[in-house]
């Protein structure tokens, strides 16, 4: 008999083990939250089949190495929490299966890893751990330009663009207008801001022979790609007119050949003319011959008279 009762004893600790261990807690891995925007970091408890009526009597969540408490339910007890965290059903009770937490208003320092625990009332438990991966937009650039207006055309100039408020730490990339990048030859400034996020300054340094009339800022989040693309004109001045240096050189390039060209027409015609006053040169002689023949008609004339 007593062994019996050992088997017996044996196994209701076993079935008790059994039902105790049903509870599994699913979380995505990685979630992605955006700067001053509500965040969720989805997790949910997935019983067997055999299990499905037990109740949750307890959820805790929690930011990994730190021990304070950022939302918690105990069953017959309002949900506790610290502000600006919640679960995202609203009220959880012993039935919830969604045990996702919501993040308000996101901050740059709520990245990182969080720790989910379900306790159920069969005596299981289950820990589950998941990532949360905050990014925040730049703003649009300003591009600016040194001098500001009115460039003289061939003049050194300095372009400088500047994009606040991204997280994580991004870049600045410069294109001229063949598409040709710059980059190298600029420098980055970069500031942390007091809630992390990072403003961004670069300055473009063009020599005088090496200045385009477009350039293109292009900034860039390190962790989400490109995030902006702004075209500048630079503000030229033709030294003489005023115009625009890109029509000058347009127009600089059709007068110069049609100039060359006018050049060459006007040199084959004083050539051609040349030749046609040598030409009538030969034509004088005739008219000597004709004044002599004119002067022996007279003679001529002179006889008849005589004669007469």
């Amino acid at each position: 008999m007593a062994s019996v009762g050992t088997c017996m004893l044996f196994l209701a600790i076993i079935i008790h083990i059994s039902a105790g261990t049903f509870v599994k807690v699913d979380c995505t891995s990685e979630n992605l939250g955006q700067y001053g925007q509500d965040s969720v970091l989805k997790c949910g408890i997935n019983p067997t089949k055999e299990a499905t009526v037990a109740m949750i009597t307890y959820v805790k969540w929690k930011k990994t190495g730190n021990e304070k408490t950022l939302v918690v339910f105990l069953k017959g007890r309002p949900p506790a929490n610290e502000p600006r965290f919640r679960f995202s059903v609203g009220n959880l009770t012993g039935t919830s299966r969604d045990v996702s937490l919501l993040v308000s208003k996101t901050q740059i320092n709520d990245s990182g890893e969080y720790e989910c625990t379900v306790k159920t009332d069969s005596g299981s438990k289950d820990t589950i751990k998941t990532n949360l991966t905050v990014t925040a937009k730049y703003s649009k650039p300003i591009v600016s330009s040194i001098p500001e207006r009115d460039i003289p055309y061939n003049t050194a100039v300095t372009l400088v663009c500047n994009s606040e408020g991204g997280y994580p730490k991004g870049r600045i990339r410069w294109f001229d207008q063949e598409k040709k990048e710059w980059t190298s030859s600029s420098k980055l400034e970069v500031q942390m801001m007091d809630d992390g996020r990072f403003n961004l300054t670069s300055k473009l340094s063009l020599l005088k022979n090496s200045v385009f009339p477009h350039y293109l800022c292009s900034v860039e989040n390190a962790s989400r790609g490109e995030d902006w693309q702004m075209k500048f004109d630079l503000p030229f001045k033709d030294t003489i007119s005023g115009s625009d240096p890109v029509v000058g050189d347009a127009v600089s390039k059709i007068v110069v050949p049609v100039l060359v060209i006018g050049l060459l027409i006007v040199g084959l015609l004083m050539a051609l003319l040349f030749k046609i006053r040598r030409s009538n040169g030969g034509h004088t002689s005739t008219g000597q011959d004709y004044e002599l023949t004119s002067g022996q008609d007279d003679k001529d004339t002179d006889l008849l008279r005589t004669t007469s």
